[in-house]
């Protein structure tokens, strides 16, 4: 039996970012930005530090993968910080941060979370869980 909450607490995050995105593009909302971009940074670096270096035990070319990916969110995320909200780059730049993140998620969801449920035991995932929630408690 597999610690669901991990899961459940990371596709929560997933979720989160994804209406975030869909409210900001569909009102062309650039202020929404800050928002997305704090969350994405908090849920990266909680993955990174917590999830990754036990989930590389069940893939690690799929974890590489995942930091590869995340590397390049962050690239777009800089050159969102330099693009003002008026800018008319802005939001075609933000869709891409977009469609970065889902094809992200779905891999992560699709691919490594099934790997990870089968070789982690609920007490490496209620360890991460645990150390990825007091890690966005400090960042909040």
């Amino acid at each position: 039996m597999t610690y669901e909450k991990l899961y459940d607490m990371l596709e929560h995050d997933h979720e989160e970012v994804k209406q975030m995105f869909q409210d900001a593009l569909e009102n062309e909302d650039t202020s929404k930005f800050q928002e997305i971009k704090k969350e994405l940074e908090i849920h990266m670096k909680a993955e990174e530090s917590y999830y990754y270096p036990k989930a590389k035990k069940a893939d690690k070319e799929l974890v590489e993968h995942g930091i590869e990916e995340h590397e390049e969110a962050k690239g777009l995320i800089k050159e969102l910080d330099k693009l003002h909200g008026n800018s008319k780059e802005f939001m075609p730049k933000l869709k891409e941060l977009k469609e970065s993140v889902e094809h992200h998620v779905e891999e992560e969801e699709g691919k490594l979370f099934p790997k990870t449920q089968k070789t982690l035991d609920d007490k490496e995932e209620k360890q991460i869980a645990t150390k990825i929630e007091e890690e966005k408690s400090k960042m909040m």
